[in-house]
């Protein structure tokens, strides 16, 4: 293979020119990419150039190749590869090409420890998470992650000690980027944890001994503004949802509770308060019995329609996630998935000092919930249809718009699901309307 002209082909790549661009992609994958050359060369660009962008694009494109290629490359000079990757990835400043270096070594990893190769990959990964430097750090505890991800059962007999390990980097002081690793390290045991099985019972029991630690790492990015850390995180949690019930059963009252707090503090950004919303919505949907029997409706429910005060001129069917929507969804979700008892009865208990209210952004979120809960309990508001009907039909009358709109929507939400029993009372609607 000549190699001056690989290299110049890939740099073609990054090429303000789509068409070299174009011209220079359909090369490499017609004459260089199936050739177990351009394996080593990439990997020699990521570990030796200068330009960021390049090492970047080289490490996506190897990373491709080493399940095709790296069984090729003669077992002298992998050792050499594999410890050049490692310390270049330990001192590489650039975190986009720093975690596609971690990706490259995580493939090889899988080819090696399925044939046996590479015996003291996780030594040595154990050794860079346990290091005095931030950076050796983040790189051990993100291979370990990636690892887990792509071995998946193959790794189990390591989680005892992959586990005492982000026990103690999930506490790191120096690092955010450290404690965000551990908490994907450990999302990825826990999905493939099985309360059924005894042999994972201190696994298992491992796992949920950190849950109060990434709740307090969720907390702190929210607290700093880091969006990108606080979306990890919730994705985090979402992950361990997924899992067998027994990983959050511990702490889910709590979880819940410091959800809820999250999602109703206006003083927090946004996008994590929709996050902490979705998560409750998830969290009813997947386990509702649970959250039946911990007696949380109520609660969830009269939280909601306070933040839903916040929706302001927005319609409800506006596709943007918002505060106030998310909100309105998760009203939705709990009279579908609750007893009335949780959700419906607290709800209409409580109404009257929203739709009674001089705000008028309080009167439309009492009004829209009337409409939002008869899909999922209409038999229940049939029974007290005599008196929801005459609210609504007052609030025809508001002097604001989103009122009366909200008003038309929530008429329009009842005849869909109790058309039978609204049309008794066509004497009343059609001159309201």
């Amino acid at each position: 293979m000549d190699t001056n002209k690989f290299v110049q082909l890939f740099n073609e790549i990054l090429a303000p020119d789509t068409g070299r661009v174009k011209a220079a992609t359909a090369k490499l994958k017609a004459d260089y990419y199936p050739l177990p050359e351009s394996l080593s060369i990439l990997l020699q660009l990521l570990v030796s150039d200068q330009n960021a962008s390049l090492r970047k694009l080289a490490a996506t494109q190897a990373r491709s190749l080493v399940s095709k290629h790296w069984k090729t490359i003669p077992s002298g000079q992998k050792s050499q590869i594999r410890q050049r990757l490692l310390q270049k990835t330990l001192e590489e400043e650039d975190q986009l090409v720093r975690h596609g270096s971690c990706r490259v070594i995580t493939a090889i990893a899988k080819v090696d420890l399925d044939n046996g190769e590479w015996p003291d990959l996780f030594d040595t990964l154990v050794q860079a998470a346990s290091s005095p430097t931030p950076r050796h750090r983040e790189v051990g505890t993100y291979i370990l992650f990636t690892t887990i991800e792509a071995m998946g059962e193959g790794v189990t007999a390591k989680f005892p000690q992959l586990l005492q390990v982000f026990g103690k980097t999930i506490s790191d002081t120096q690092s955010a980027e450290v404690k965000i690793n551990s908490m994907l390290g450990v999302s990825r045991i826990a999905i493939l944890l099985e309360a059924e099985d005894d042999e994972q019972e201190k696994t298992l029991e491992a796992v949920q001994n950190l849950i109060p630690q990434m709740v307090a790492i969720l907390k702190q990015a929210i607290d700093a503004g880091d969006e990108d850390r606080t979306t990890q995180c919730f994705e985090v949690f979402q992950t361990l949802l997924g899992c067998d019930s027994a990983v959050l059963s511990k702490h889910f009252k709590n979880l819940l509770q410091f959800m809820t707090n999250i999602a109703a503090d206006s003083d927090n950004d946004e996008d994590a308060r929709t996050q902490a919303l979705s998560f409750l919505m998830q969290s009813v949907r997947f386990r509702k019995m649970k959250v039946q029997g911990l007696k949380m409706g109520e609660q969830l429910t009269l939280k909601a329609l306070e933040i839903l005060t916040e929706m302001g001129d927005a319609d409800a069917d506006d596709e943007d996630v918002t505060t106030g929507r998310s909100a309105l969804m998760l009203i939705d979700v709990l009279a579908e998935s609750l007893p009335p008892s949780q959700v419906v009865v607290p709800l209409l208990n409580n109404l009257g000092p929203y739709v009674n209210s001089p705000d008028p952004d309080r009167r439309k979120a009492g009004i829209l919930t009337i409409g939002t809960v008869v899909e999922g309990a209409p038999d229940f508001i049939n029974t007290q249809l005599h008196e929801i009907l005459p609210l609504v039909l007052r609030l025809f009358d508001d002097s604001t718009d989103k009122v009366r709109q909200a008003s038309l929507d929530t008429i329009m939400r009842l005849a869909e699901d109790l058309a039978d029993d609204l049309g008794k009372e066509h004497a009343k609607l059609v001159p309201a309307l």
